[in-house]
């Protein structure tokens, strides 16, 4: 097993099961995401790159195995509203940090600090068959940023961007940077669903994601435990489920329907 490669394949159940509604795509999304985390996944924190069921788990991460493994928690966690897949992120970045991050650049290194006996070390900048281990690490800080109040991650996603942006002479392709450069070009929310039971949540959740809102993440559950600070005192024990449109953590007014939460999304379709 490579990590890298498997934590894509997991995104990519993610995004199925978001579009079909096919159970089994989540289900074999977790599935697949814990045997990374228990096969993958040092007691320090850090990632191995391969396992084999002959030999063990081996070879130090490289950053493509972060950055892929903290978008599809991330990704799990849209998909389900399970705390669990926030808290695996974060502490997956903190480690990609630790051992990544170039201060004097603001991106991360392809290697590990703790890799010897290297002539050099690169940088991966190049959205190619796969995205960008960096252009990964950009959306993924934006989108922790958010969902923690983390306004310092967001500006070291932002730094990242810039630096892509000016760049671009000599990036190829650059598919996974546009993404990031969407998301801050226009505005850009988090949709917060609050329900009594996780039936209905999953219910509302499918409903959410049968149209297609590129500008918006995923946050919500039956009670506060785990979740976003910004959702606290939003749950309602009784009544209708409600949605809150957010941007920053700062939320409008509840509202009950998705046409309501459509006209307060301003880039709804070109709106």
């Amino acid at each position: 097993m490579l990590t890298s490669w498997t934590a894509l394949t997991v995104s990519g159940l993610c995004a199925t099961y978001r579009a079909f509604d096919d159970e089994e795509h989540l289900d074999r999304a977790v599935k697949a995401m814990n045997f990374i985390l228990q096969t993958a996944k040092n007691s320090d924190g850090t990632l191995n790159h391969v396992y084999h069921s002959k030999v063990g788990s081996h070879i130090n991460g490289f950053l493509e195995d972060y950055a892929f493994t903290i978008e599809a928690c991330l990704n799990l966690y849209e998909a389900t509203f399970d705390p669990r897949w926030l808290t695996e992120a974060r502490e997956l970045t903190l480690v990609s940090f630790d051992h990544f991050y170039d201060t004097e650049t603001g991106v991360f290194w392809y290697t590990s600090a703790n890799e010897k006996g290297l002539f050099a070390r690169k940088q991966e900048n190049d959205d190619s068959v796969i995205p960008a281990s960096n252009s990964s690490m950009a959306r993924n800080l934006f989108k922790l940023g958010r969902y923690d109040s983390r306004f310092d991650w967001i500006e070291r996603s932002d730094r990242m961007l810039i630096s892509a942006w000016e760049n671009t002479g000599s990036i190829r392709r650059s598919t996974g940077w546009a993404t990031a450069l969407l998301w801050r070009s226009t505005p850009f929310y988090e949709l917060a669903i609050t329900a009594k039971t996780q039936k209905e949540m999953a219910n509302l959740r499918l409903k959410v994601d049968k149209d297609f809102r590129p500008q918006i993440i995923l946050a919500g559950g039956i009670d506060a435990t785990g979740q976003p600070s910004w959702l606290e005192g939003k749950y309602t024990k009784s009544g209708n489920p409600r949605f809150f449109v957010c941007q920053e953590g700062a939320c409008k007014l509840p509202v009950e329907t998705l046409s309501e939460v459509d006209n307060l999304l301003e880039t709804r379709r070109g709106k």
